[in-house]
This record gives C-alpha cells, structure tokens and sequence, in this order.
C-alpha cells in the first residue's frame, strides 16, 4: 500500500504548492518536495512528471509557480533529478513549453536554463544536454536576457494628459483616488458625478485629476495591490507590469483574471 501512497502524496504536495488561488510562493511546502526527492521517499521522475504536469496548465500563475518550484529542485534535489532535467524527453518538453508559453512565463523558463547551463549543468559531461540546448536557443535567435536586469529605452513623452509619466505622478493619482472615494463614501453616494480635485484657479479651472480617470474606479470595489511577478501583455485587452508595481483592481469576480489599472493603462491579468 506504500508503494501507492507516496506518488499521490507527492502529486498533492506539488498541486498545493502550485495552487491557482496561492496569493504568494508556498516556500514550506516546496521544500517539502524537494525534502522528499532527496531523502528517496519520492523518486525524482515521479517528481518531475508532476510539475511539467502543472507548467502545461491553462493558468499562467499556476505555471509561474511551477517554474519556481522546478528551479528549487533543481538546487536542492540533486544529482539524480539533474539527470532527469537533462533527458531528451524533458528537452522536448521544454521546447513545446516555449513554443507556447506567454511572454512572462516564456522569459521565466528560459532565465532557469540560462542559469542551470551556466551552474549545476555547467561542468558535468553527464548533464551536457542542458548547455546544448541553451546555446543551441541561443543560436537560433531565442533573448535570455533579463528584463529586470536590462536598460529600459527612452520612451518618448505623450501628448496624452491622462498617460502617467513618472513614479511620482502615479502616486499622487493614487492619492487623488483615494480620497475621491473617501469623499464618495462620506456623501452616501447621492451624487452620480465623479468627485474632483480642486483646482487653485478661478471659476472654469480644469482639476488636478483627469475626472475621467477617477470615474473608472468603482468606489465600492477598487482596492490597491503590489504585484509579485513582472507580466507582460499578450493581448490588446491585458495590463503590463512589473513586479513592486501598484495596481488598482478595478474587478476580481474571475478567480483566474482580474481586471485592474496602473499607469500604463487598464486591462486584464492573471
């Protein structure tokens, strides 16, 4: 009965820690993975089954975490579970993974094999399918490099009054919302009109605030949050950003994609 109790207890462990509503990284329960694989209560095969199991979900959190947790094994695990990485089955695991994959979690598979040609795989001839395959990527054109890392371009100024240019900007605005709400709320909300700031000119003066902008933010629901991971639009209906980043959340009725606003604009993310 041991025999068959292990793999599910593993597979649960795995979808746990990879669980579509986890708010943060599971960090407990991805070394008790990895505690497992290297104390041989799990074997390293089953293990690995599981997790390209959960990077080829649907939802792209799910599968970011699923990246996180098989760079953990790989650092944690061992020898043996390198040998199963570097197998020709995971190799064309990979490529499909990538074939496919969004921006954000395309970025995110190949940092860790850029990172394991350049570490744990570097030096074993056992293992050498892993840097054949990072420089061969490399030659066909495929970017490693590191968005966080790398020196953003210049981006030209808008004439748009409502575009957001700076942190300081993207700030006050926040300020400007919250207090717009505090106002609605402390009115009942009998008025139906957005409230302004006010401006120090005379009768006619335009508000500090685009009162369009404040009108997007439903004042019972909008709430602020920091985001995790960097995400990068695929869709016209999808809101860039990157991780320390402010969002207000402007709907969260789907579990898997919320609608929200930053300064780059309004849009879906998962």
């Amino acid at each position: 009965m041991g025999i068959f109790k292990t793999p599910s207890t593993l597979t649960a462990d795995i979808e746990k820690a990879t669980n579509e509503n986890n708010t943060q990284e599971k960090w407990g329960l991805i070394m008790e993975v990895c505690d497992k694989v290297t104390n041989g209560a799990a074997s390293s095969k089953e293990c690995l089954k599981n997790i390209v199991k959960r990077l080829n979900h649907s939802d792209p959190h799910v599968v970011i975490q699923a990246i996180t947790l098989l760079d953990a094994c790989v650092s944690n695990c061992g020898k043996q579970f390198h040998l199963e990485i570097a197998s020709r089955e995971f190799e064309t695991e990979f490529k499909k993974l990538l074939q496919k994959s969004q921006p954000t979690v395309n970025t995110r598979l190949k940092l860790c094999l850029k990172k394991w040609a350049e570490a744990e795989f570097k030096s074993d001839p056992q293992l050498n399918l892993i840097p054949s395959l990072y420089q061969k990527l490399r030659s066909e054109g495929h970017d490693f490099s590191d968005p966080a890392t790398t020196p953003k371009r210049e981006q030209p100024l808008s004439k748009d009054p409502n575009v957001v240019s700076s942190q300081q900007e993207e700030e006050d605005i926040a300020k400007a919302i919250e207090l717009s709400l505090k106002e609605t709320k402390a009115s009942g909300g009998s008025s139906n009109q957005s409230p302004k700031m006010a401006s120090g000119g005379g009768g006619g003066g335009s508000s500090l605030y685009p009162s369009a902008l404040l009108a997007t933010v439903p004042a019972a629901e909008a709430r602020k949050v920091r985001a995790l991971y960097d995400f990068e639009a695929a869709e016209d209906n999808e809101l860039t950003f990157q991780a320390g980043e402010i969002i207000m959340v402007l709907d969260d009725s789907d579990p898997n994609w919320w609608k929200g606003q930053n300064q780059r604009g309004e849009g879906l993310f998962p």
